[in-house]
């Protein structure tokens, strides 16, 4: 009797995992983008977004904004994606942001750069 409820239950645990394994495949495709996993934004909801998750992301680093740029760049093109692996998110609210977070606040440098062109093929 034991040696029968052992081997149901080891049958049970490798149906378990089987299923597991081939459900989850289509997800473990090496070097697959998020562009690549969901359809694409268009050009203007990418830009918007691409704004919106790169101020957020920099108004939780308050004083340390002109050091975080960089990163919230790039984890706004992770939840956003990017036009191409140069041009990115919206390059161009970047490089405004660069230039204008020092001499202003995060709020008044976004002010001045959300309707900055961001160099995608789009526009």
């Amino acid at each position: 009797m034991a040696m029968n409820m052992s081997m149901t239950l080891s049958v049970f645990i490798m149906g378990v995992v089987a299923a597991t394994v081939t459900g989850f495949t289509d997800l473990q495709v090496p070097n697959l983008s998020r562009m690549e996993r969901n359809e694409p934004l268009d050009c203007c909801n990418m830009k918007t977004c691409c704004v919106r998750s790169m101020y957020e992301c920099l108004q939780r680093h308050p004083g340390n904004e002109n050091n975080m740029v960089s990163s919230c760049y790039h984890e706004a093109g992770d939840i956003c994606g990017s036009y191409n692996e140069i041009v990115g998110c919206c390059y161009g609210y970047r490089t405004c942001i660069l230039r204008h977070v020092n001499p202003m606040r995060i709020h008044r440098a976004h002010d001045v750069c959300k309707h900055t062109d961001c160099y995608s093929p789009c526009e």
